[in-house]
C-alpha cells in the first residue's frame, strides 16, 4: 500500500522509497522479472543477470574463441561465437579440429 503523499507514477504498487528503481516503467519494481533489455527490472542492482549467455571472440573467424576473451550478452555480437576452445586465435589453421592431414599421419602411425 502506498502512504498517502508518496507518489506511484507507474502505477505499479511501489514507490522509489519502497524499492521501485524507475517509476517511469510499471514492469520494473522489486518484483518484476529480469529479461533482457539492458534494465535492472527486479531492482536488485544487476542488469540482465540470469538472462544472457557468454560468447567469446572469434579474431581469425576459424569458428573457435578464446575462454579469456568474451562478452556476456542478449544475442551473439558479431565477432563472437559460443566455442571458447582455440588455442591460437590468430591464426584459423590453428583450432581443436584436427586436420584431414594430421589424421591421416596418426592413421599410418598406428598400423
Amino acid at each position: 500500500m502506498i502512504p498517502a503523499g508518496e507518489a506511484d507514477a507507474d502505477a505499479d504498487g511501489f514507490r522509489g522509497c519502497g524499492g521501485d528503481c524507475d517509476d517511469t516503467r510499471a514492469s520494473v519494481n522489486p518484483n518484476g522479472t529480469e529479461v533482457c533489455n539492458g534494465l535492472d527490472d527486479d531492482c536488485d542492482g544487476s542488469v540482465d543477470e540470469g538472462v544472457t549467455a557468454r560468447y567469446y571472440r572469434d579474431s581469425d573467424s576459424d569458428g573457435y574463441g578464446l575462454a579469456s576473451s568474451f562478452q556476456d550478452a542478449c544475442s551473439q555480437p558479431t565477432g563472437y561465437v559460443v566455442s571458447s576452445t582455440d588455442c591460437n586465435d590468430t591464426l584459423a589453421s590453428v583450432n581443436p579440429v584436427p586436420s584431414k592431414s594430421a589424421t591421416r599421419s596418426t592413421t599410418t602411425a598406428t598400423r
